[in-house]
């Protein structure tokens, strides 16, 4: 994903409408690099791209959960610990216009499809994050993840700006990501003291 990222941005180089950053593949690094970058762009639109090496078709994910793998190690050799991100509610909804960027990607021959499992490591934590403080912060943000396959550079980078171009034309500045609850349960949230 750093490459496709990196080279969108060579691509508009000079625009201000534009900005990225590159995340360490770390919780607790990549958590603060993120809150960072929030802080410094005040962006309108945050679109994070990560790579799923055995997916065949780009990933549209709807489903940001309150859930992490807690003897998966990361690249800094941390272990989470527990199966939960953080206090908080069970899951955030993308609020990315996922039907219209599915429609043109699909049109241009791209392999893709809506996912409700963003996975319970790095993706999904920095997902997380990301719909947490949209919702908690009101922030006038569309949010939303993508993940990626081990593909051509060249494909994925058409997909990248049709998914920032879908995301630009159709977002609702105003939406809020949905407040999920844990399947089968009224309300599953972390409250940990």
């Amino acid at each position: 994903s750093r490459r496709l990222v990196e080279s969108l941005f060579d691509d508009t180089a000079g625009d201000s409408n534009y900005d990225y950053a590159v995340l360490d593949t770390a919780y607790e690094a990549g958590k603060a690099q993120f809150s960072a970058a929030l802080q410094k762009y005040s962006p309108d639109i945050v679109i994070c791209f990560g790579v799923a090496a055995r997916d065949t078709a780009i990933r549209l994910e709807q489903t940001a959960r309150n859930v992490v793998l807690p003897d998966t190690e990361d690249a800094a050799g941390h272990k989470p610990g527990c199966d939960y991100i953080c206090n908080g509610t069970y899951g955030y909804g993308a609020t990315l216009p996922h039907d219209a960027i599915k429609s043109v990607l699909e049109k241009n021959n791209i392999s893709v499809r809506l996912s409700g499992d963003a996975g319970a490591y790095l993706c999904n934590y920095i997902f997380y994050h990301l719909m947490k403080h949209i919702s908690e912060t009101g922030a006038p943000m569309i949010g939303g993840f993508v993940h990626i396959p081990d593909t051509d550079d060249e494909t994925l980078k058409r997909a990248a700006r049709i998914i920032i171009e879908e995301t630009a034309a159709h977002a609702d500045m105003n939406a809020r990501p949905r407040i999920l609850r844990h399947p089968g349960k009224d309300n599953l949230s972390w409250d940990i003291d």
